[in-house]
């Protein structure tokens, strides 16, 4: 009889030690990237924190779901090529009808890069959204 209120205590102890993250309050760096514009304009997109939680936004990110969480090394890989291939200092602001984003954004800046309207000359920021995108549906598979 004893065993049940000890086993419990030890699941209320474990269950409440998930802390919760949110792209909306996150004050660490974080990635999002995602496709927007079309017919009906809908902006669908991905964002993963630099501890490798990562969530989706289905209203041009007002609200975000979790969806799961990357390997360290592979997120701090995708950091880490943002930065070194030069994406950091690009300038990239042209918008399609149909467009594609890649941000890299922290508590006291943000840096985006929009594209669509014709093909890119420089193809690293489309490889990076292309790998992050698959990152996310390997993991949930």
């Amino acid at each position: 009889m004893l065993k049940l209120p000890v086993f419990l205590i030890f699941i209320v102890m474990f269950s409440c030690n998930h802390k919760i993250y949110s792209p909306l309050s996150y004050e660490g760096e974080m990635l999002e990237w995602g496709t927007g514009g079309g017919f009906t304009g809908a902006v669908k997109s991905y964002c993963v924190l630099d501890n490798g939680f990562y969530f989706k936004s289905d209203d041009n990110g007002k609200t975000y779901l979790e969806m799961g969480k990357m390997k360290k090394s592979e997120v701090r890989q995708f950091f880490d090529n943002y930065k070194k291939l030069g994406l950091s200092s690009m300038v990239l602001n042209e918008p399609g009808n149909r467009y594609y984003f890649i941000s890299l954004k922290s508590a006291k800046s943000e840096h985006k890069l929009l594209w669509g309207k014709k093909e890119l000359e420089n193809k690293v920021p489309s490889i990076l959204h292309k790998n992050l995108m698959k990152a996310i549906q390997a993991d949930n598979q």
